[in-house]
């Protein structure tokens, strides 16, 4: 049955076995459990959070966003990634709780591939600017809010 659900290295076999080692019941699993357990990915190992703490993470973050990015305090590099763009993908998709669940899924198994292969994770780049310049001058904008408030009809 392992060779015909695709088990076939030993990190699979390890993944499963590892998993059996947490459990507390005395009594082995049946097959399909055990296959499961293989194509588990083991993301505490790989320095990643599972799928129900990244969901927490990602709501803990919901109460800073993007705007104070800086005051959250990210784990490390790969987790940044990951809630900043599940944050963002978020916002921009207006996703229900299914759909966030779903990509929470897929983003963690991307990550993964990522960081199994060897792949360095960038370090985020909070930056703001230097100094903010106004392009427009107090007479500019004066002047186009007029022009504005005529074309809409609305009387000085």
């Amino acid at each position: 049955e392992l060779v015909n659900e695709k088990i076939t290295t030993i990190e699979q076999l390890q993944n499963g076995i590892e998993r059996e080692k947490k459990k507390k019941n005395p009594f082995w699993p049946s097959v399909g459990e055990f296959v499961e357990w293989c194509k588990a990915v083991d993301y505490e190992a790989l320095g990643l959070p599972d799928e129900d703490r990244l969901y927490k993470r990602l709501q803990a973050f919901m109460v800073f966003g993007m705007e104070e990015v800086h005051r959250f305090s990210f784990t490390n590099n790969a987790e940044y990634w990951l809630i900043t763009g599940l944050y963002q993908r978020n916002r921009a998709g207006e996703w229900s709780d299914k759909k966030l669940q779903e990509e929470i899924g897929k983003a963690l198994k991307k990550m993964a591939e990522r960081v199994k292969s060897g792949e360095h994770i960038p370090e985020p780049k909070i930056e703001l600017p230097e100094k903010v310049t106004v392009r427009s001058s107090d007479e500019v904008i004066n002047r186009r809010f007029a022009e504005l408030k005529a074309k809409m009809g609305i009387r000085q």
